[in-house]
């Protein structure tokens, strides 16, 4: 919960002592963060795949809710002192 908190200077990780304060969590006792980093644990739930480029997994949206529209400048000198 303390990784959770809504206020981010209440925050696990956000305090003084950055990531230390959750390396030294007691909820984090059991994990060797060593084996951690030389990824020695294995994933709890690996995803099955067919290809590098299988988006099965993933929720299906639209993309026209995403679109950016291409930025064209109108000659407005706004910019000019950047």
């Amino acid at each position: 919960m303390k990784l959770l908190t809504r206020q981010p200077h209440k925050r696990l990780g956000c305090l003084r002592r950055g990531a230390l304060d959750i390396k030294k969590d007691a909820w984090f006792d059991p994990l060797s963060w060593t084996d951690l980093y030389s990824k020695k644990i294995a994933a709890p739930w690996t995803p099955s795949i067919k290809d590098p480029l299988d988006a099965t997994n993933f929720d299906k949206y639209d993309e026209a809710e995403y679109v950016v529209e291409e930025y064209h400048d109108n000659g407005d000198p706004w910019d000019e002192d950047f």
